[in-house]
């Protein structure tokens, strides 16, 4: 083998080892990384907005709730159990119903809610200068 030709032995492990390379490199560069089926980006986002969003909560209520309620933390504590209610039922929901349904309805549900800000212009009730709400029926 001094004159630098392979064996087939050699060639075939060769050709092997790059067969399982390409199909453990991905094609393109994957941005989601999923973690049992948990897309990690957009998990990680929702928990910030519900922290910030708690934070801002208690911020803005502290003083009102300490004088009238003499608990600063009311606003707080109900705004984080509505928080891990919805992650809750975000979870429950997520591992029950595909969401990938819903891209087959994506164009009429766009269409329904471009109707709706419509009518809320056309034939909304105003309060105080604006308006806010479509009168259906009683409710």
């Amino acid at each position: 083998m001094s004159n630098g030709n392979k064996s087939g032995a050699e060639v075939n492990s060769t050709e092997r080892i790059k067969k399982i390379q390409k199909k453990a490199t991905p094609s393109r560069r994957v941005l989601v990384q999923k973690v049992g089926g948990v897309d990690r980006p957009f998990l990680i986002c929702i928990i910030l907005l519900l922290c910030m969003g708690t934070v801002m909560v208690f911020s803005a209520s502290y003083p009102y709730a300490k004088e009238y309620f003499d608990d600063s933390y009311r606003f707080a504590r109900s705004q984080i159990i509505f928080a891990l209610f919805g992650l809750l039922v975000m979870t429950v929901v997520a591992k029950l119903f595909d969401y990938h349904l819903i891209r087959r309805f994506s164009k009429i549900i766009m269409l329904v809610g471009i109707l709706l800000l419509v009518g809320v212009l056309v034939a909304g009730s105003g309060a105080k200068g604006a308006q806010r709400w479509l009168q259906i029926g009683p409710i």
